[in-house]
C-alpha cells in the first residue's frame, strides 16, 4: 500500500495559495488551496525542475515561473508548452485537522506515452539523386513507392537529375563563359 504523509495542518493555506512541502527526502509536493479544497502536484515544473511555488495561480492553472508552461490544478494536465509532460498529482485527503497526502511507491511517469504523441520523420525528396538506404524504407520517397520496393534511380529520378537547357547533356555542346557573354546584348566584344 502507498505510504500516506502527513503533510500540513488543514488551516496551512488561504484559499487561493500554493505552497511546497518535503513529503520525502527526494520528493517535494506542492499544495494548492482552492475554493476551500486542496489540490497535491509534483512541486518541480517537468521541463527545467523550476519551484512552481514561485510560479502563479491564475484561475484553475499553475503558470511555471521561469518558461511559463502551464498545468491545471485539478489533474496536472500540460495546457500550454514549453513542458511536454503532465505534472503529477496525488490523492489528498483532510482529516483530523491535517492534510494527507498518498505518494505513489513508484516514481512518477508522464500521463501520455510517448509513443500516443504522433512523430513525423522527413527524409529524402523526390530529386534524390540516390535512394535514402539509412532511413526505414516506408519513411523516405525514393526507397518505396505504391507498395514496391525501388532499387535505385527510377526513370523519374534520371530525368530530374540530367541538366536541364539546350545543350548541356551533350559532350561539346555547353556554352563558354565567354560565349554566353557575347550573347547578352550590350556587351559584344567584351
Amino acid at each position: 500500500m502507498p505510504p500516506e504523509i502527513n503533510l500540513a495542518p488543514a488551516d496551512a493555506l488561504q484559499d487561493g495559495e500554493m505552497r511546497a512541502y518535503p513529503a520525502t527526502p527526494d520528493t517535494e509536493v506542492l499544495l494548492v488551496r482552492r475554493q476551500g479544497q486542496y489540490q497535491a502536484l509534483a512541486a518541480r515544473c517537468p521541463h527545467y525542475g523550476a519551484p512552481l511555488e514561485k510560479g502563479r495561480l491564475i484561475n484553475d492553472q499553475i503558470v511555471c515561473p521561469w518558461h511559463h508552461a502551464c498545468f491545471r490544478v485539478d489533474d496536472g494536465h500540460l495546457c500550454q508548452p514549453p513542458a511536454l509532460d503532465d505534472l503529477p498529482t496525488y490523492p489528498v485527503r483532510v482529516a483530523d485537522g491535517r492534510v494527507w497526502v498518498t505518494l505513489p511507491t513508484h516514481p512518477a511517469a508522464a500521463a501520455q506515452s510517448p509513443d500516443a504523441t504522433p512523430t513525423a520523420l522527413v527524409g529524402g525528396t523526390p530529386a534524390s539523386p540516390r535512394p535514402c538506404r539509412h532511413r526505414p524504407a516506408h519513411l523516405c520517397y525514393c526507397g518505396r513507392r505504391s507498395g514496391r520496393t525501388v532499387r535505385g534511380p527510377d526513370a523519374a529520378h534520371r530525368r530530374l537529375r540530367r541538366p536541364l537547357g539546350a545543350g548541356w547533356g551533350r559532350p561539346g555542346r555547353a556554352l563558354r563563359p565567354h560565349q554566353a557573354q557575347q550573347r547578352i546584348p550590350g556587351r559584344q566584344g567584351r
